[in-house]
Order: C-alpha cells, then structure tokens, then sequence
C-alpha cells in the first residue's frame, strides 16, 4: 500500500511556500519569493492612457494640418517622436533682440482675434495653439451613468479647479469678449494688462504659470470659432467653424447619438470621434467582457437594470425576512411572499404609466428600480395588520443595484423567480420542469436545482463555479486557466498561475496527493461568535454611513468625499488627532483625507478605511508631508499628547487604526493588515483549482474532504508550542524568540513543513484534543530539514529608471551627473536624522564656498539636533550674499545614466538598479573582470560587444540569482586568514563593481567571494 502523500502550500502574495510529506518524513520543503508588486499593471496602465492621448491629440493636430494645407496656410513642422526639432518659429515663443516679429501662441490667438495682419505661418501657430487644450464640459451627454466612487472623487476636485479658473476669468476683466483663454495665458504671465487692453512682447520676473488650470470647454469652444471667423476671412478656402471642430456631423460627441452614428456611418469609440479638432472618443460603457451566468454556465449574464434581476433579488431578500408570531421567530410563508411581490408589480407598472405620460426618460431605471423596497413604515404597518411583531434589523428591504451587471442570466433568473413563487421544494420543481423544458433550455441547464437544500425555507442560490466534478482532461484544463484568468487583479491572476505550475510541478515528481493543505480562508473557519461579532461590526457601519449622510445634507455637503469626511470626524471625535485642534462640521470642504501610512513611491500606503482620517489641509501637506506619525511626530517632542488623544479614542478608532496611528514601523503592519485579505482570496481560489486537477470534490466534508485549509491562527499556536520560531531565530532573548522570523524567508517553508502534518487532525469534526506531531517528529527534526532549505526569487522584475532627472557638469575635466536638492534635507528627517549622512552628501557639493560652510557646520558638534540643523538652513547666506535654499550635489561619472531629453539638451536618469553582470576573462591580461548591464542597456548588445572585442564570457548574474559553485574554495580574508567556502547551491545577493560578489547561504549568512575565487572554482546560473 502507497504510503500517505500530503502536499501542503503557504500562499501570500510576495511568497509561496510548499513542502511534500510521504508518510511521516518531509521528502521536500521550498521557500518561493517574489517582489509584491510583481505583475501589477498600475504603471502600464498609466503608459497605456498617456499613450492614447498623445494618439488622440496627434489625430486631432493632422485634422487641423490638412485643412489648413488645403486652404492654402502654411504649415510648421513639430518635434518628431524621434527628437527631430522642429520648426523654429514653431518651438520659439519669444524673439532674439533686434527682432520685432512675434512668436508667442497666446500673442498670436490675440492678434487673429483682433483682426490684425498675421503671416501664414502666425495664423497656423495662433490655430496650432488653441486646440492644445480639450476644455472641461460640465454636461457630457453621459453624466447620469452611475460612477464608481473614484471617478467621483476626480470629477469633484476638477469640478473645484474649473471653479478655481471661472473665478480667475471674472477677476481678469469685466470684458466678455477678452474672457477667453488667449487672454488669460497672457495676463498670468504678465503679457496683457486688462486694465489698459494693451500687450507686451517680454515677459518679465513676475510672469506666473498658465498651465495647470482647467478652461470651461464652451469658453474654449467660443475661442476657436472665433478665430476660425478670423481665419476664413484671410483663407476664404478654410471651412466653417463647425466642420472643423467635430467633422461631417458637425456637432459635439456626434457618435453618442443613434440617429448621427446611423446618417454619417461613425462608430461610437472609433477613429472617427477624431474627425475635428475638437473630436473626442466617446466612452463604451459595455464594452467589457461578459462574464457567463453562475447558474447556466454556457448562457451570458444580463444587465442589472433588467426587471427580472430587481425582482429575484426582491425575492430573495423577503425570504430572509423574519418576524416574530406569537413569541416565535419564522420566515414568511410563500403566500405572503407572493401577496408583497403582487403588491410591488402593481407599483412598478402603476410608475412606469406615470413615467410614459411624462415622456419621462431621465434616470428611468433608477426610478423603477426603486419601486423594489420595503420600507420602514411599509413593513411595519404591514406587520401590524398580519398581528406580527417586526424583529430589529429585520425592517427594511433595501432596493436592489441599479447599474452594471447582473451575476445570472434571462433563463436563469426566470427560473428563480417561478421557483420562489411557487412555494415547491427545489427537487419538485426541478421534476416539473423537466417534463417541458422552457424553450432554448436543455436538461443540463436545471442541475442548479439539485444543489440548492431541498425545502423552499432553506432556498439559496449556489455558484455552480463552487462545485466541482470529474471533467475530462481537456476541459480540466479550460476550467483552471478560466479561473487563473477571471480575477481582475493581475498580481492574483500571476500567482495563481505560478501556484498551478508549482502543483505540476511537484505532481510530475512525487505523484497524485492523497491531500492537499492550504493556509488559509478565514471565512470558512469564523465560529457563530465570530460571525455575530463580524455582522454587528457591519451593521455599525451602515449606522455610521446613514449618519454622515445625514449629516451632511444638514450642513450642504454632498459627494463621496463629504460623506466619508463627515464618518471620520464623528470617529475622531470632533478633533484633529495629529494637532488635537477642533475640526468644525460646517468647514468639511476646507479638511483633506490625509493617509496614515502616505501612498507615494516612499511607503506606498493601502487606501483602506484603517488607513485615513481627516485632517487640515496645513497639517496634511505642509507638516506631515510623506511621513508616518512616529516618523514624523516622535523627534518633535509631541509624541506623548499625539499618543493620549489616540488612546483616549481607541474605542471610537477601532483596534486597527488606533494601532496603526502609534505604530513605530506603520509601514510594514499596514502592508500585513491589505496582505491578509489578498492572501485569503488567492487561498480560495486555489482550493477550485486543486479539485479541478484531481477531479475531487469541493465542499464536501468529513472523511471525504481531500482539500483541507487551516488559519495561519492555528499554525502560529502549533509553532509555538514546539518552540518552531526559536529555530530562524537571529536574538538571544528567550522572550524574542517565540515570535516568527519574517526577515528570515524561510519562515515560510517552515509553514509549509507544518501544514503538512495536519490533514488527518483537521478533518476530525471534534477536535477534541490539540494538534500533536507523529512520534519522531520535534523541533530538531524541523531545524535539520530547514538548514537544507535556499529561499529562490522566482519573478524577476525588470529594473526601472529613477523618476529623478540629473544635469551634465563637467568638473576637472570629467563629465559628472548633478542635481539640486534642498539643503535642509542633506542629513534626513525625523528618524533618519544623521549628521553622519549629511556630511558625505555635503563633500559632493558643487559650490566650493557652500561646501566648506555646510562642512563646518555639521561637523561642529557630535550632538547636532535636527531643529539645530534647520534653523542653520533658514538663516544661511552663502558669502557671495545669497540666500541658498537648494545646492548642486555631484553624483559620480555619467556611465550609468542615461539621456532621457527629446532635444538631446541632457536630462539624464539612470536605473534603480542594474539588469545584471557578465563576468568575463580579460583579453590582454587574462584577469576576471565584471561588466555591469545599466537598466536601460541591452544584456544581448551587451554581450555581442564583449564576444567582439574578444573576452571570454562566463557567465551572466542578476541580482538574487541562484548559483552552483561547482568545487570548494578558500576565500582569503585579512590578516592572511583562509574562509573555506564549500560547493553547492547559492543565492548571489548582488555583484559589487569592485568584483566582488555577495552570497547568501541557505541559513542567510552572507559571503563575499571575489569573482577570482567564483572563476577559479566553476559557478553556473541554475535559475
């Protein structure tokens, strides 16, 4: 008989870990790590969109290119893609003294619009120059769709801005006809006084940006109109002003509308949007994959806003209803259920007449669909007309979603519906069925049926994609690469694929598992204590929200923003927590969301509840800036009153986020608070995918159950007990020792080690006794298969360039990169405060005379304080009496960068870190020598120029690579000792310049071995 095989998997997002245990013996135990944000398509998406509109805005520009050559305008080249310069009078805005001829765009548009003779060219500019803004329209003819609440965050704050521009446009002049925005360009950078209509050809010190303001699209639109009037009657050949902003149809957002797509034959979202300078891609709102129905998998689901779904959820929601008869608890009978849904049919056609009588076509669906809720009032006077008490939180019967789509089907949803109002078990009405089947439906399609718990009190509505059955290979496989695929978040699809690959993997070795564990759903392991107190949790916050509104409608303030701004406030309070200064209801607009843990490119904070709370637009982005609290509050003498306004409202703030105001490292416990609920989700899809493979049922229990998922709870509390965290320990402290090492990954492999051996215990419906290993089995035995154990990065992420942007200097001859920074900034803020920092940023001072006043001071005292240190940077004058705010630092030679600007004027920026390193042998004096792949270098180039200039290749590393070192070593260390360093596998850490590698054995020790000793001994890349 085949001894037991249990495969079991650690899951989380920036690792995965599994181990194979055959019988009593773990026979294989890997720690798999990967970056986080590894498969994240954030910053693709962000190429993506500036891409299509760079192609938008190009179309737009050929638009107005053709119609101006064929009028007979002269055209001016632009910049080509490549960094080709354009035409000079194009990209010049001001001329060399001596000339006269005026060159500045929003000159130009002033100058058209005044009737001024213009050459060609100046009239193409003053054109070429008006449609580079799009404008805002406050009523796009698809502003009533529903929005997601981030869509309604953007359109709030750039609703404000364009406030921000209107009252600009006001405050320039009280003339409608200069409110344009050639004007304002002109008067922001001081080119036009509105007082005297007179212009300017210079601009002077006191000129302001122009740019960042958004321009209403019908004072934009009214612009251009007038000058395409101005241009025709230069250019008579020049076309009307409507033709060229939209095209043929010669209206707005043409392809919105049926009856314009149908006349001129353009497709809503195509090429065609663009036919006019002015054109714009109009929006698909169901252009999205349809997702198959849960019930009838081979049928598409239908739209939310379909009648059928508002009644099913209808249905649905009445049959978990409960009140109280006679001092008993019950579910409505199938009469009553049929008597409320009657009632509410007669509602809804009784609106739908009104909203036809009407011609009422507005927001019709959102109006019907509200026909479909109970309300207080209604349930309570219907419950005393019937002689029933209403229970609490049993009184109201929300209306059902509106937008987006439906989870089911037409057919599907039909069945449910005559399902509930039949009053039948589920098996009985699944037999009268199929004596005739509805049309289109084929017996297959009523399994759902079977599924669901056979009495009409218990009906519930499964997800067939949750049961699992025996499939043929073939369609095995779709099955798994369709629920690798479905989940929207690239970082889950990615590690599901590299779960089922592993799963491949270690079944083509060892063979099929009699089990497989995984950690962990929570979900499926919440006691009723724990779901009451989850439930109760829930319904405080539907309290809290239902009160914010309220509240705001009170004071006049609307949005998603106001409402959560008004939740915070009553969590906090009234007051700011950071300044413990009150923070008022009426001035709610005034206040900003700040995040805990901020989510720049420093700590990347999640954007979860636990992780905001308001605060004073000063207070958020003035003094707090990019820091957490502890970075930022500790060093300033205001930690403690900051700390007993948090614990004084620890009750309000809830457990979480009180935390999370006082940890010292809120960074890594708000990364461990988002990473639990990832981890969750991938642990429960990985359990469909397991069944799927092996052909096992899903959701089946007892002896039967063949996935098994344990809570990372329970494999902490076993850990413990046998003192497993003590052997990654890296303290001395008995106390320390019994919390987990996460800085050492094998920590995970350890998990996996552990879940192994729970298979047998986790499925005993008692449990009546506490995990204990097989005899033979302790925490030496776990230490010795550990030390065996190399973690392996398996992702390798491709290395990017800084966002930073470095200049060209040329200092004693070499050319350097530099760039200016703050002075305050030199030696760190808060935590990082170092003067020893500050001093080696100092010597790469450009400024000979600033460097040997900044030296001096930092090097005054060994107990320089940071307020010391910034007030030195507020007073200092430099002795040519200059005020120095910012300093030129050098950052090394110019190899590693790279010029980034389109104009080739030096903008250089050079990569996080390298692609990697050839280790070649020196053609003349035979030596190893190391070759560095800069990030934004070819390692193919890379290599074809080493092979020509006739080195020997030996190998490419990249950092955490894994090595073979093939024969022992003895590594010289100073003071003539000898490191004995023997053969086998290794992770290389990194590959200094200096030629010297850095090796991280499998207990994490690092080595560093000069590449002489790696050549010498034989390394080879295993992955």
């Amino acid at each position: 008989m085949r001894e037991e095989i249990v495969f079991g998997f650690d899951l989380g997002t920036a690792s995965q870990a599994s181990a194979v245990r055959k019988g009593n013996e773990v026979i294989e135990a890997e720690s798999f790590l990967m970056p986080e944000e590894f498969a994240s398509t954030k910053d693709a998406a962000k190429r993506r969109s500036a891409n299509r509109v760079r192609r938008a805005h190009r179309a737009r520009e050929e638009r107005l290119i053709s119609l101006c050559r064929h009028a007979g305008i002269e055209v001016l080249a632009s910049r080509a893609p490549d960094g080709t310069p354009g035409d000079p009078r194009l990209e010049r805005e001001f001329a060399e003294k001596g000339d006269s001829t005026c060159y500045t765009s929003c000159l130009l548009r002033i100058k058209l619009l005044r009737g001024e003779p213009l050459d060609g060219w100046q009239v193409y500019k003053a054109l070429h120059s008006a449609i580079q803004r799009r404008g805002y329209d406050k009523n796009i003819p698809w502003k009533e769709r529903e929005h997601t609440t981030e869509e309604k965050d953007d359109a709030k704050k750039t609703a404000s801005r364009l406030e921000e521009t209107e009252k600009h446009l006001k405050e320039m002049t009280e003339s409608p006809e200069c409110r344009y925005p050639c004007y304002f360009d002109a008067w922001k950078m001081g080119l036009w006084d509105s007082q005297t209509n007179t212009l300017k050809d210079r601009i002077d010190h006191k000129a302001e940006r122009a740019r960042n303001f958004i321009m209403p699209r019908e004072v934009l639109e009214s612009e251009i109109r007038q000058l395409i009037n101005q241009a025709r009657k230069l250019y008579p050949e020049f076309p009307d002003a409507d033709y060229v902003l939209y095209g043929k149809p010669r209206k707005a957002y043409a392809s919105w509308y049926a009856n314009q797509r149908k006349k001129f034959g353009i497709k809503q979202g195509a090429v065609s949007d663009w036919n006019g300078v002015l054109g714009q891609k109009i929006p698909r709102f169901d252009n999205r994959i349809i997702n198959k129905c849960a019930l009838i998998s081979r049928l598409n689901v239908c739209k939310a806003d379909d009648p059928l779904t508002w009644h099913v959820t209808f249905l649905m929601k009445l049959l978990n209803m409960r009140v109280m008869e006679k001092r008993h608890q019950r579910q409505l009978t199938p009469s009553e259920v049929q008597a409320w849904f009657n009632t509410k049919t007669s509602e809804a056609i009784k609106k739908r007449n009104q909203l036809k009588e009407k011609n009422c076509r507005d927001r019709q669906a959102e109006k019907l669909c509200n026909v479909w809720k109970i309300t207080k009032t209604q349930w309570s006077r219907w419950c005393e007309r019937n002689g029933l008490l209403a229970l609490a939180n049993h009184e109201v019967v929300e209306s059902p979603r509106c937008g987006g789509r439906s989870r089911f089907s037409r057919p599907a949803l039909r069945l449910l519906r005559e399902l509930i109002l039949s009053g039948q078990q589920p098996l009985s009405f699944f037999n009268q069925v199929l004596k005739e089947l509805p049309k289109g439906l084929r017996s297959e399609d009523l399994d759902f049926l079977k599924l669901m718990p056979n009495a009409w009190e218990k009906i519930c509505i499964p997800d067939r994609r949750d049961f699992v059955r025996v499939a043929a290979p073939e369609e095995r496989d779709r099955e798994i690469k369709k629920i690798i695929n479905d989940p929207n978040n690239p970082v889950v699809r990615h590690r599901l694929k590299i779960f089922h690959e592993r799963l491949l993997d270690m079944v083509s070795r060892h063979g099929e598992p009699n089990f497989v564990v995984l950690e962990f759903v929570r979900e499926d392991f919440m006691g009723d204590k724990a779901k009451k107190k989850l439930e109760a949790f829930q319904k405080q916050r539907r309290r809290e929200r239902k009160e914010a509104r309220k509240n705001a409608d009170i004071h006049g303030h609307f949005g998603q923003g106001a409402l959560l701004k008004m939740e915070l406030l009553k969590q906090q309070c009234g007051i700011c927590l950071y300044t413990g200064k009150p923070l008022i209801e009426e001035n709610i607009e005034e206040y900003d969301i700040d995040h805990i843990v901020p989510q720049g490119r420093k700590h990347n904070g999640s954007d979860s509840m636990f992780n905001k709370i308001l605060t004073t637009t000063r207070t958020n982005r003035q003094d707090k800036g990019e820091r957490y609290p502890y970075e930022w509050l500790a060093a300033s003498g205001n930690w403690e009153a900051y700390q007993a306004r948090v614990k004084a409202r620890e009750k309000q703030l809830g457990r979480k986020k009180a935390t999370l105001l006082l940890s010292e490292d809120a960074p890594e416990l708000d990364e461990r608070y988002t990473g639990l609920a990832e981890t969750a989700w991938i642990a429960k899809l990985t359990q469909q995918i397991v069944c799927l493979q092996f052909g096992w049922p899903l959701g089946v229990r007892g002896s039967a159950k063949r996935v098994i998922v344990v809570s990372g709870g329970l494999v902490g509390r076993i850990r413990r007990k046998y003192k497993l965290n003590s052997i990654l320990s890296d303290v001395s402290d008995s106390e320390r020792q019994e919390k987990k090492n996460r800085k050492d990954p094998r920590h995970h492999a350890l998990d996996a080690m552990v879940i192994c051996y729970l298979p047998n215990w986790a499925r005993d419906p008692d449990k009546t006794n506490f995990f204990r290993f097989p005899i033979g089995i302790h925490r030496d035995y776990f230490a010795q298969k550990i030390e065996s154990v190399i973690p392996r990065f398996i992702c390798r992420q491709k290395p990017k360039l800084e966002e930073m942007i470095y200049r060209k200097k040329t200092c004693k001859g070499q050319a350097v990169a530099i760039r200016r920074v703050e002075l305050s900034s030199l030696p760190g803020e808060g935590r990082n405060f170092k003067v020893k920092t500050g001093i080696k940023k100092a010597v790469n001072i450009l400024d000979p005379l600033i460097q040997e006043d900044v030296l001096r001071f930092l090097g005054s005292s060994k107990e320089l304080t940071e307020q010391q240190w910034k007030a030195f940077c507020e007073k200092y004058i430099s002795k040519n009496g200059t005020a120095v705010k910012k300093v030129a630092l050098k950052y090394g030679s110019l190899d590693e960068y790279k010029d980034i600007s389109k104009d080739h004027r030096g903008q250089y920026r050079r990569g996080e870190k390298h692609q990697g390193y050839f280790l070649y042998e020196d053609k003349e004096n035979q030596k190893p020598s190391v070759k560095p792949v800069y990030a934004w270098a070819s390692v193919y180039k890379t290599r074809q120029e080493l092979e020509a200039q006739g080195h020997r290749i030996i190998e490419f590393l990249y950092s955490n690579c894994m090595i073979k070192i093939l024969s022992d070593m003895n590594v010289e260390r100073k003071g003539g000792k000898q490191e004995h360093i023997p053969a086998g596998t290794y992770r290389c850490s990194t590959i200094q310049n200096a030629a010297k590698a850095i090796l991280k054995t499998a207990s994490g020790e690092d080595r560093l071995v000069n590449i002489k000793y790696l050549i010498a001994a034989g390394v080879q890349r295993t992955g």
